[in-house]
C-alpha cells in the first residue's frame, strides 16, 4: 500500500490454504501487484462470506486491514555538506544548524567532514579524463566524498576563513571535483563562511560563484558570521531558517 492510501482491499484465497494468501491490490494503488500475507490478518465480510470459483478451486472474499507503509516526510533534497573545517566550533555551528532546518523541512542530510580527511590537491596529470574514464589516479579520501558528491541535489560548501579563501582541505576538495567536471544531479548550492575578522570573504565568495556558473548551478544562499556572530542564536536561527524554507 502506499502511503496515506484507503486502509482496507479486498483480496480472495483459497479456504483450505492456512498459511498464505496471494492479495491483489485494489485500483487506488494504480498498479496491479500480488503479495502473499498471513491468513490471521484476514476476517470474513460476512458471517456467510461470498464466494468465487476459479480453475475449479473455491475461493472466499475477505476484507485485509493494512496499515500504510512509511508515515514519515517525503525526502525532497539530497543535500551534501562539505565542511572544510579542521576543528569544531564555529563553522561545525552552521554546519549543524542548516542541517537541523533542512532535516525539518524533510530533506536528507549528509555531513562530509572533508576538513578532516586526507585528500591531495589535484595534480593536473589527466588521468581522469583519459584511462581513468572519471577516476581519479590519486586513492585517498576523495574516494569517500565522490559518491555523496554525485547523488545530491543540493551541496553546501562550509570552511573557516584562516587566510582570504576557504581552509586548504576544502579547496582541495572542490578542485577535485575536475575529474567529473560537474555534479551529476545538484541544482542548488550554498555558502557557509566563517572568521574572526570581518569581510575577509572576497576571495571565497569568487571562487564559489565562478565555479557555479560554469557548472550551470543556483547559488541558494550565501551566510557569513565574523566575530561576535559566530555562535550567536540570531546567526544560527537565520540558517536554520534558511534551510527550513529549501
Amino acid at each position: 500500500m502506499l502511503a496515506g492510501g484507503p486502509p482496507q482491499s479486498v483480496a480472495a484465497y483459497p479456504e483450505n490454504d492456512r498459511d498464505f494468501h496471494a492479495v491483489k491490490k485494489d485500483k487506488w494503488a494504480e498498479r496491479k501487484a500480488c503479495f502473499i500475507v498471513p491468513k490471521c490478518l484476514y476476517f470474513p465480510l460476512s458471517p456467510n462470506a461470498d464466494f468465487c470459483h476459479f480453475a475449479g478451486i473455491r475461493f472466499a472474499m475477505y476484507v485485509l486491514f493494512v496499515p500504510p507503509f512509511g508515515g514519515g516526510k517525503e525526502i525532497l533534497m539530497k543535500i551534501a555538506i562539505l565542511n572544510g573545517s579542521p576543528r569544531i566550533e564555529n563553522t561545525a555551528a552552521m554546519v549543524n544548524a542548516f542541517s537541523e532546518g533542512a532535516k525539518e523541512a524533510g530533506h536528507e542530510v549528509e555531513i562530509l567532514h572533508v576538513g578532516r580527511m586526507k585528500i591531495g590537491g589535484c595534480l593536473g596529470c589527466e588521468y581522469c579524463h583519459g584511462k581513468g574514464g572519471g577516476q581519479c589516479v590519486q586513492k585517498d579520501d576523495m574516494e569517500k566524498v565522490m559518491p555523496s558528491y554525485k547523488e545530491a541535489d543540493m551541496i553546501v560548501y562550509a570552511s573557516p576563513i584562516y587566510y582570504f579563501d576557504v581552509t586548504a582541505q576544502l579547496s582541495a576538495a572542490m578542485q577535485r571535483v575536475y575529474a567529473i567536471g560537474k555534479p551529476a544531479k545538484a541544482k542548488k548550492a550554498a555558502l557557509l563562511l566563517s572568521s574572526g575578522s570581518p569581510n575577509p570573504y572576497n576571495g571565497a565568495i569568487a571562487t564559489y560563484k565562478d565555479m557555479l556558473a560554469y557548472m550551470g548551478v543556483e547559488n541558494a544562499g550565501i551566510f557569513t558570521a565574523a566575530g561576535d556572530e559566530n555562535g550567536s542564536e540570531a546567526k544560527l536561527a537565520e540558517i536554520r531558517n534558511f534551510a527550513k524554507g529549501l
